[in-house]
């Protein structure tokens, strides 16, 4: 910290010292060298029709218009445009004389203006002239008015050669004031007026200079000892801010100490030029401006020694324009105008500024050696060396401007490009001609060999000393380095050194050390582990190709931050330690105001800003605040362009940069001009041309053709006074495309004024103009009123306040204009009154028959109204019925139980129709009848009947058999007979109700037939006991309903024959699986059975032979006993086995019972379980499975056992079927445990394939099987599932593992709900 102190501390003196001794020298030295400029003159010599005539006196009005009055009449300029008030003797309303001597603005809105014989007034709301006579001499004699000055009581003071004149603007009259002699009135000594800031005057004659008070009262009188020998006129009088008169003759400049009246010898000791000083000004700082008849410009600033010098140089373009001064004036913006006799008017702002150019001026041998600046680098606080392209190497002395050319027998070296200064080794000279180190004390330069591999190779373009003392040097064709020990390399583009491009144009070593290098072909950073060069960039958003970045300058900040100057814009290089490469980019292009294209040079200032030069000239951005401030190349407060990377900062902070010269400045030292400028109306342009019918005004570019009769002058607009005064303007249709010119008044850099307006009730907001063009265009403008506002910036960037230029009216075309439409209105009324009382004569004559005409028409009115009533009505009823139609047509459709469907049908047939009776009647074609099972007559059934296909008499039969509707007004007959084929065939005579009574007679009805695919399958009838009951529109809606109710219909047959197909198979599942239980109880029934044949065959040979025995006598003892035993062990085996066979019988019987008839009971599910495996058995030895039971004893269900029997078999049959396919020795577990008082749960796994994920979501799906076609159908698992959910009240579910097995869980209730008994 301490060390930081201290160098900030060193710097601070460093840059005191150094400014204190630029003060003492500049007031030494008499003016500064000619290629130090410090103002920038821009010249109006060419603008605006504003010739090349002498400027004698300048005067800014109110408004902030300049008047400028010349050798050839008077001007009005307004920073676009002049108007000239040209001298005519002939005419009244003109100047008597072309010479403007004096000019002054009266507050009352009239400017007074003296020429070379006369006072004139102007009006400046209407820009109107008028001459005034004034008492002078003879006739024929001239009355030159040598100055204005205002006087007490709205009066004025006219200075002529021969008289002071105190003029009444009231009376227009003008009476001489009282002179002491040698100054009477008449004595031709008067020469110049000035005021004395006291309400008063002086007064210069030939002798002396008089002061009067207001009261025009001498109070003092200053005798001149020396002839004066002056242009008269009151240019060439001053007072300082001292209290000293200046007073400008044809020897110099005399002031007077009017303390006591002395002559001082200030102009000596200041080194004024002692030949006609004829314009003398006080600025607003203070500073006096001396206007010299030969020798230009000066200035003395109160307490300097020496007085600036300002000429005319043709080599440098932003010099005064001449050296002939005829008058110096300020304006309020502090714009410093300045007219020459011989090249019109130079202007300059001296409230901008701070910079200092330094150029080549040929033939002066102490300017730059050459206009091209291509390197810069500081040497000590007062000089800096200057690297031209052409003109070698210069040193030269920042406060003087004075150049050290240095030779090139010193330095051979004419185009330098790179300059660095290494302490105790020299300045190291890089360029066209290689490597130089020059020593600073004998100006003699010393050549670096360098690797000459190519030519390339020797131009020298950046060098930059690291930390290591390594010098690096980029040239053309690569990049040298230039060790300590002495050794040297030079690293050509190409993998081995990493460079990839051969032109390298800037060099950068930061604060951590790394190298930095810039090409044409991207960014590069040295890597000292590898020696050679990486890319430390990576395509990303910001820049996709980076490779194609040239680099031609950077910079590291105070803070840290690397800026790159490329030729797409100013990038920041940023550290991404996650990214590849490590660095990215991040873009300033972005930035609001940034200027396009190519960055040149790259420079910091103490405070943190960045400045950099491209082809639009000097920016500096402030980094923190994203703030941006231009300074313009071209038309602006700079001289040319700029070199590539010839930018420095001095020891005190100062920047420099070079280009077309050297350019110089503290950034702290900058001003910018606070003043904002006003903004008027500088022209109206109808179809892009001016109304200002003056041959001066030039012509825009030409627009589109107008109308002929547009407005094409001031006066077609009814415009009398100028464009500045106008307030309020009017607009026909005919001016359709009309544009606005702004102008600023601010008249330095006019080209970077600012403009920004808004048309109020057309515009939504400001539109900003593009800076120097403040043309506001709008075409066909809706006729109204409007309002244009506008405000103008200055180009330092100071706005002024937004003001109300024009409230602007368009005026519709007289066919839309509001009396044309009364006109046309009040026409239109007299002529229907006229045709109205012809008519009334008409009408008088016919009145009867009119009469007739209108109680007839309004009968037919009536009637077609009445008609259109019901047709809206019968509209909106079928609107309605449409939507009804709709809704019965969603709701039978919905529906699947064809009773459910003609019930809906019959009720909504009622709600939309008169409706006695209503049948429905569905053909059976394979035996040619109708059967008409749903009639109903008033919610009265009638008995089923039919009607046959051979009947056509019967209209039920005509309807089907055409397929058409049918619409009978009047049946004619009795339809409650059946036709003969029926009566044979049912032996019925007539249609009845079902409780036996006889229905009413119909009269009319409607038939329509339900067609599905083109084949009518039914009718429905509507019938009605009144005669013409049905209409169109019901025979339509029934239609409608007919095809609703056909799907329906369709629907709930194809949903009947479902069932039955379901059912059927379910009955089939049912008997396969009693089959197998047959088989497997027959199995069993065999063994036992068989034992028991076996056992009584045998008992019968035993008992036969035992017979034959004791027949015979020769029974023993012995076989009677081994008899008895055998009998006795055969009846035990015959007793064992025909139970067995019993039991078998008896559990058959059971399972049989159960599984066929639903029966609920109560039952042990431990005891279902073992007579299940039972009847399984023998197919599970045959195919050598497993059935492994875990169903304790107890559990007591009031339930449905067959249909669980059911489950359970289908569970295991499935497993053998499906799981175990193509295997044996399968394993199956059945299992139970209580839940609780009311549930169990059961499991069943077994250890088969398992069922794939993809399909277990779909096992209990009606229909599903993967045996289709190999004997499954689909039906097990969903019986399963119907069964257990329905019947048992439970839960079934699946799961699964591929390869190991599926497991089924049931919970079932004990007791099933009451819904499912059978």
């Amino acid at each position: 910290m301490a060390v930081a102190r201290l160098v900030s501390t060193s710097r601070l003196l460093i840059r005191a010292l150094a400014g204190l001794l630029g003060l003492w020298l500049v007031g030494l030295m008499p003016a500064a060298a000619g290629s130090l400029q410090q103002l920038r003159f821009e010249h109006l010599r060419h603008e605006s029709t504003l010739n090349q005539e002498a400027l004698m006196v300048a005067l800014q009005d109110r408004q902030g218009q300049m008047w400028l009055g010349t050798t050839n009449g008077l001007f009005r300029f307004d920073g676009r445009r002049a108007r000239h008030f040209a001298a005519d003797p002939a005419r009244a309303d003109s100047l008597d004389h072309p010479h403007v001597l004096s000019l002054l603005e009266a507050p009352a809105g009239r400017l007074w203006v003296g020429t070379g014989n006369g006072l004139h007034e102007i009006d400046l709301q209407r820009e109107s002239l008028r001459r005034h006579a004034l008492p002078g001499p003879a006739a024929g004699g001239s009355q030159p008015v040598l100055g204005l000055l205002p006087a007490p009581g709205g009066a004025l003071w006219v200075l002529t050669h021969q008289a002071l004149l105190r003029f009444d603007p009231a009376s227009a009259q003008a009476r001489p004031v009282a002179l002491p002699d040698p100054l009477r009135p008449g004595s031709g000594r008067l020469l110049a007026m000035a005021s004395d800031e006291q309400g008063g005057l002086w007064l210069v004659g030939r002798g002396e200079l008089l002061q009067l008070d207001a009261q025009e009262q001498v109070q003092r009188r200053i005798p001149i000892s020396q002839p004066l020998r002056m242009q008269p006129g009151g240019r060439s009088l001053a007072l300082d801010g001292r209290g000293r008169l200046w007073l400008g003759t044809g020897q110099g400049v005399l002031i007077f100490d009017l303390s006591d009246g002395s002559l001082s010898d200030l102009p000596q000791r200041l080194g004024l030029p002692q030949d006609s000083l004829r314009a003398l000004w006080r600025d607003a700082e203070g500073s006096i401006w001396l206007g010299s008849g030969n020798q230009g410009l000066w200035r003395w600033r109160e307490g300097a020694a020496v007085a600036e010098q300002f000429r005319h140089h043709p080599a440098l373009p932003r010099s005064l324009a001449a050296d002939d001064v005829a008058s110096v004036y300020q304006d309020r913006s502090g714009v410093l105008w300045v007219g020459t006799w011989s090249s019109g008017i130079s202007l300059v702002d001296l409230r901008s500024g701070g910079m200092r150019s330094y150029l080549s001026v040929p033939g002066e041998s102490k300017s730059l050696s050459h206009p091209v600046v291509q390197a810069v680098t500081p040497d000590d606080a007062w000089h800096v060396w200057v690297g031209t392209y052409g003109g070698g190497l210069n040193r030269l002395h920042l406060f003087s401007g004075e150049v050290e050319r240095v030779s090139l027998e010193q330095l051979p070296v004419t185009h330098v490009k790179a300059l660095l200064r290494q302490p105790g080794m020299g300045l190291w000279v890089g360029g066209e001609q290689g490597l130089w180190l020059l020593d600073p004390l004998s100006r003699r330069g010393r050549r670096i060999e360098l690797d000459t591999a190519s030519g390339g190779s020797l131009s020298i373009s950046a060098l930059q000393l690291d930390q290591q003392g390594r010098l690096w040097a980029a040239s053309a064709a690569g990049l040298h380095l230039l060790r300590p020990d002495g050794r040297r390399q030079l690293l050509r583009a190409g993998p081995e050194t990493g460079l990839g491009h051969e032109v390298v144009d800037c060099l950068l070593e930061d604060r951590e050390g790394r190298l930095w290098v810039g090409t044409k072909g991207g960014l590069h950073l040295w890597d000292e582990a590898s020696q050679r060069l990486l890319r430390p960039l990576r395509p990303d958003a910001v820049q996709a190709r980076p490779e194609e970045l040239m680099i031609y300058a950077m910079r590291q900040d105070a803070a840290g931050r690397i800026w790159l100057g490329t030729q797409l814009g100013l990038y920041e290089l940023e550290r991404r330690p996650g990214s590849p490469g490590g660095w990215g980019l991040r873009s300033w292009r972005e930035l609001p105001g940034m200027p396009p294209g190519w960055i040149h040079g790259l420079q910091d200032s103490q405070g943190g800003l960045l400045w950099f030069t491209g082809a639009q000239g000097l920016t500096r951005l402030d980094p923190e605040s994203r703030q941006l401030r231009h300074y313009p190349a071209r038309d602006g407060s700079l001289v040319g362009g700029f070199s590539f990377g010839a930018a420095a900062r001095g020891v005190d902070g100062g920047l420099f940069f070079g280009g077309q010269g050297l350019l110089s400045f503290h950034p702290d030292n900058l001003r910018d001009n606070p003043v904002p400028p006003a903004v008027q109306l500088s022209d109206v342009r109808i179809y892009n041309r001016s109304v200002q019918a003056q041959d001066d005004t030039p012509a825009g570019p030409a627009g589109p053709a107008g109308p002929a009769d547009a407005a094409s002058s001031l006066q077609a607009l009814g415009i009398a006074g100028p464009l500045s005064q106008l307030r309020q303007l009017r607009l026909t249709h005919r001016e359709v495309m009309v544009s606005f010119e702004l102008s600023a008044l601010h008249f330095y850099a006019r080209g970077h004024n600012r403009y920004s307006w808004r048309l109020e009730g057309f515009d939504a907001g400001w539109i900003q103009g593009t800076p120097g063009e403040g043309l506001a265009t709008y075409t066909n403008l809706d006729p109204g009123r409007y309002r244009l506002h506008a405000r103008a910036g200055s180009p330092d960037g100071a706005w002024g306040e937004s003001r109300l230029l024009l409230e602007l009216e368009v005026v519709p075309p007289w066919w839309r204009s509001t009396w044309f439409r009364g006109l046309l209105l009040l026409g239109l009324v007299l002529s229907l009154m006229a045709v109205w009382h012809l008519r009334l004569r008409v009408l008088e004559r016919g009145r009867a028959q009119l009469a007739r005409q209108v109680e007839q028409r309004t009968a037919e009115v009536l009637a077609q109204r009445e008609q259109l009533e019901v047709e809206k009505r019968a509209a909106e009823r079928g609107r309605q019925q449409i939507a009804t139609l709709s809704e019965i047509g969603r709701e039978i459709t919905a529906s699947l139980d064809l009773q459910a469907i003609q019930s809906a049908l019959y009720r909504h047939v009622q709600a939309l129709m008169p409706v006695q009776v209503f049948g429905v009647g569905l053909v059976r074609w394979d035996r040619r009848v109708i059967d008409f099972d749903y009639v109903m007559q008033l919610g009265r059934p009638f008995e089923p009947y039919r009607r046959s296909l051979d009947a056509p008499e019967q209209a039920a039969t005509r309807c089907v058999l055409s397929g058409e509707p049918l619409l009978i007004s009047d049946l004619g007959g009795d339809n409650r007979e059946l036709d003969a084929r029926v009566r044979h065939q049912e032996g019925q005579e007539r249609v009845r109700l079902l409780d036996g009574s006889e229905p009413a007679a119909a009269r009319s009805a409607l038939y329509v037939p339900m067609r599905l695919k083109e084949q009518v399958i039914g009718v429905i009838s509507v019938l009605s006991e009144r005669p013409d009951a049905y209409h169109e529109t019901d025979l339509d809606i029934l239609a409608t309903l007919g095809a609703y109710a056909a799907v329906a219909l369709d629907n709930a047959e194809a949903y009947h024959r479902l069932q039955l197909t379901q059912a059927q198979l379910v009955e089939q599942e049912k008997l396969a699986s009693l089959g197998a239980l047959v088989a497997g109880v027959a199995h069993e029934l065999n063994t036992p059975i068989g034992n028991s044949l076996l056992v009584a065959s045998t008992l019968q040979d035993s008992s036969r032979r035992f017979l034959e025995r004791s027949q015979s006598g020769s029974l023993r003892r012995s076989e009677l006993e081994q008899f008895c035993a055998g009998s006795a062990e055969s009846g035990e085996l015959l007793v064992r086995s025909l139970s067995r066979a019993a039991q078998l019988v008896s559990s058959f019987k059971q399972l049989a019972v159960d599984q066929t008839s639903e029966q609920r009971r109560s039952f042990d599910l431990a005891k279902v379980c073992a007579e299940l495996a039972l009847t399984l058995d023998n197919r599970l030895r045959r195919e050598e499975h497993s059935l492994e039971l875990s169903v304790p004893e107890g559990l007591v269900f009031d339930s449905f056992p067959g249909p669980l029997e059911q489950v359970l078999s289908n569970l295991m049959l499935n497993a053998m079927l499906h799981g175990f396919e193509g295997r044996r020795g399968g394993r199956m577990q059945l299992s139970a445990e209580a839940l609780g008082p009311d549930r169990v749960r059961l499991l069943f796994s077994d250890d088969g394939r398992g069922i794939a994920p993809e399909l277990l979501p779909r096992i209990f799906d009606p229909f599903f099987t993967t045996k289709m076609g190999k004997g499954g159908s689909g039906l097990g698992l969903h019986i399963c599932y119907t069964i257990v959910h329905s019947l048992l009240g439970g839960q079934i579910t699946a799961s699964s593992v591929p390869g190991q097995g599926t497991r089924f869980e049931l919970l079932l209730p004990r007791v099933a709900p009451l819904g499912g008994s059978a």
